[in-house]
């Protein structure tokens, strides 16, 4: 019976940890795109202004 029930615990604590590894991984790549979008937005301000001073 305790086999039983340390291996239903053993399982349940893998099911927990790629839940855990899931959500980290998530929490990573929006992080990830967070800061592509804001060098894309601060490039484009860069070149903005540039074409501005040129003209």
């Amino acid at each position: 019976m305790k086999a039983i029930v340390r291996r239903e615990t053993v399982e349940m604590m893998k099911a927990l940890a790629r839940r855990e590894m899931m959500i980290e991984m998530r929490k990573a790549t929006l992080k990830r795109k967070m800061r592509k979008a804001r060098l894309r937005r601060e490039i484009r301000k860069v070149t903005l202004t540039r074409e501005m001073k040129q003209d």
